[in-house]
């Protein structure tokens, strides 16, 4: 006989003494307490695979009013149940045996054009179901041949689906058994801590502009190393030689010249002027 226990079980009846609940959202939501069971009574050398679905428990749909939970009126048509596998994939009775099936990582929602998560409806009942399939031995050609050989759930394990904790209780177990609630708790509690001024602390000192109005102080001058003159030596020489009309004057070269094709060894479309007075370069 094919059996199986959940390692949080005695969180999960923590939680289903209070009404347990999950939260929905668009982009989904880890279950939490989580889904790690230990499978017992399998073949060892056959192979199986497992995997989990999220059943309506019933066709009701509920209030959450004066802290307990009651029928609200009919459900709501039924979604397509969804089937997940286990990321182990095919193992032998012996493998499974010797593991956990962990479905910790799935996410519920409750937007409907997700394919990748449960698809839950807010204010209905669900339960987790455990699925234990056995492989055909000897399939045909190009065929996967799964028989399902249990399916395992246990009462303790319903829960509702809620948009918003409703039970407050359910927040506080929340909170104290969830590691990532309680970073989320410290983080809130530390926010509003810097957010909220101390009665016993003075207002916040504002930021003082300078005046630009205000003549600019400049800084001193670093004074010179001893020995150290940055003064020009006096110069002997008369600048107005050179405006002098006794000056020699200074060497003509005319820019260019023509002459004969014959005197050059290059067309006159050479790009640059010939000067015959320049000397050879």
């Amino acid at each position: 006989m094919i059996t199986a226990r959940l390692l949080d079980e005695e969180t999960w009846r923590r939680f289903h003494e209070k009404d347990t609940e999950m939260i929905i959202t668009r982009k989904g939501r880890n279950l939490f307490p989580k889904l790690d069971y230990e499978v017992r009574g399998l073949e060892e050398t056959e192979n199986y695979m497992m995997a989990l679905q999220l059943r309506r428990t019933d066709n009701f749909r509920y209030k959450f009013n004066k802290g307990e939970w009651s029928v609200a009126g009919s459900g709501e048509p039924r979604n397509p149940e969804k089937t997940v596998w286990n990321q182990g994939g095919a193992k032998t009775g012996r493998d499974w045996m010797q593991t956990i099936a962990s479905f910790a990582r799935i996410k519920i929602s409750n937007e409907s054009t997700d394919t990748e998560k449960f698809i839950l409806q807010s204010m209905h009942r669900y339960i987790p179901v455990l699925c234990v399939y056995r492989l055909d031995p000897q399939p045909p050609l190009g065929i996967t041949h799964r028989t399902l050989v249990a399916e395992i759930q246990f009462d303790f394990t319903e829960f509702t689906a809620v948009t918003a904790y409703q039970n407050q209780e359910i927040t506080d177990l929340k909170v104290e058994n969830n590691k990532y609630a309680k970073g989320f708790r410290q983080k809130f509690v530390a926010k509003n801590k810097r957010d909220t001024p101390s009665p016993d602390e003075g207002p916040s000192p504002k930021r003082v502009c300078p005046d630009v109005s205000a003549p600019q102080r400049t800084p001193p001058l670093m004074p010179l190393p001893s020995g150290l003159n940055l003064t020009p030596p006096e110069s002997d020489h008369d600048s107005s030689v050179e405006y002098s009309e006794n000056r020699p004057p200074l060497p003509f070269f005319p820019p260019f010249a023509f002459h004969p094709v014959q005197q050059f060894p290059f067309p006159y479309a050479y790009p640059h002027y010939f000067n015959p007075y320049m000397p050879p370069y």
